[in-house]
This record gives C-alpha cells, sequence and structure tokens, in this order.
C-alpha cells in the first residue's frame, strides 16, 4: 500500500496454484473516514498474510487505524497475518 495525502493506492498479490501464475488485484481508495474504512474491509476481506505500508506523510486517520479500530476481525498481530509499516 502506497499512502499519499489524498489516495492509497493498494496493491493485493497472490499466486494461484490451479493456474500457476501470480496474481494482481489493484485498488484505490480516499483518506476520508469512510473511505479508510472502506479500505479494512477491502483488505480484511482479502485475507493477507502481510499488509506493507509507505508512506512518507502524516495522515490525520492513518490506514494502520482504520485496520486495527474499525469493526473488522483484522489482527495485525495475529499470527497468521503481519502488519508491516
Amino acid at each position: 500500500m502506497d499512502v499519499h495525502a489524498k489516495v492509497l493506492v493498494c496493491n493485493y498479490q497472490w499466486y494461484d496454484f490451479e493456474t500457476q501464475t501470480s496474481r494482481n488485484e489493484r485498488a484505490e481508495f480516499g483518506t476520508s473516514q469512510t473511505q479508510l474504512a472502506a479500505f479494512a474491509e477491502w483488505a480484511e476481506s482479502r485475507n493477507p498474510s502481510r499488509i506493507v505500508m509507505e508512506s512518507t506523510g502524516v495522515l490525520r486517520r492513518s490506514p494502520y487505524q482504520a485496520l486495527v479500530l474499525e469493526d473488522t476481525t483484522f489482527d495485525p498481530f495475529s499470527d497468521t497475518s503481519k502488519l508491516t509499516r
């Protein structure tokens, strides 16, 4: 995830064992509270093994907070999901 002042650019990558190919899905979200909640839902629904965030600025409400504080079951501290800042 690349964090900008007004947009989050997210890329979900996984390996499809059936077709033996790498797959990518790209999504963009705004930085409003509603859009960060949408991002958290999107990320949780993909069940990633890791989330990596790159940011050079400061947001009023961070994507990390959206993942941890929103009403999601995403647990960045569990053994199966890791959040890297």
